[in-house]
């Protein structure tokens, strides 16, 4: 029988590949860490990571710096690691219908 992949591993890889697909960066460890850093002094009073909304009593979206542009993230406090990043808002078609 196979075994099933742990949750943690499998957000940490898929925030891996949206990094490198939406922001062209490699989230490695130490940027990941640095990250994560942010979020954590951001609710001490004293980080530059914003506090944007929370989606659910473990998922929070945060907006920090990455690679020197100001970018969403969103960051799940169970497993205190990142998500996702989030497409920038002008890629973004709110308007899917007018597609064609």
């Amino acid at each position: 029988m196979a075994r099933r992949k742990r949750k943690d591993k499998t957000q940490r890889r898929h925030a891996v590949k949206r990094f490198h697909q939406r922001c062209g960066v490699a989230l490695t460890p130490e940027l990941h860490e640095q990250i994560i850093q942010s979020i954590r002094d951001a609710n001490m009073k004293k980080g530059t990571a914003k506090f944007i909304e929370r989606q659910s009593l473990r998922v929070s979206v945060w907006e920090v710096d990455i690679a020197g542009e100001r970018r969403r993230v969103v960051y799940d406090s169970n497993r205190k690691q990142l998500v996702t990043v989030l497409p920038d808002e002008d890629a973004i078609d709110l308007r899917p219908w007018a597609a064609t």
